[in-house]
């Protein structure tokens, strides 16, 4: 029951959308290989990602239909873990990152199958890899801090 939730959080004019098909798929994304390496303040893990997804989202929107369905993504992950700590939570936090823009494809559907159109399909690429490099490649990180300033963590 996320529809109701989601459609109560978005503008107005958004409100009447909704899914009417939801499934992230039987595959399952594939880890490694996984190299772990030690430094002063932690630990890093390099690892592969790689997720060939026969996913299947479809909204309802106005009118018309549109989707996605069979998701790739993949690149090198690094997850940071640092400082370690002598006591719960063991890391004081967790930084994760692409050190290259990772490859993502995926197929359009309904009525943005319009995005098949030559130029129209390398925009949309290029706009969607620009936002996950904004957020995820270096210098982009995701940072959760796990400890607390008491025991040496940098929570900024």
């Amino acid at each position: 029951q996320v529809t109701p939730i989601l459609q109560e959080s978005m503008p107005k004019p958004a409100k009447n959308i909704c899914f009417t098909q939801f499934s992230l798929g039987s595959k399952t994304p594939k880890l490694g290989p996984i190299k772990v390496t030690d430094n002063p303040r932690g630990l890093a893990l390099n690892l592969r990602v790689e997720f060939e997804s026969d996913v299947n989202i479809e909204m309802q929107v106005g009118p018309g239909k549109l989707g996605v369905r069979d998701l790739l993504f993949s690149g090198q992950l690094v997850v940071r873990m640092e400082p370690l700590l002598d006591e719960v939570p063991v890391v004081g936090g967790v930084l994760v990152y692409f050190l290259d823009p990772p490859k993502l494809d995926f197929d359009l559907t309904g009525a943005a199958n319009v995005a098949d159109i030559p130029g129209l399909r390398g925009t949309i690429h290029r706009v969607i890899d620009q936002q996950i490099a904004n957020f995820l490649v270096l210098p982009n990180q995701i940072s959760v801090p796990l400890g607390t300033e008491e025991q040496g963590v940098d929570l900024s």
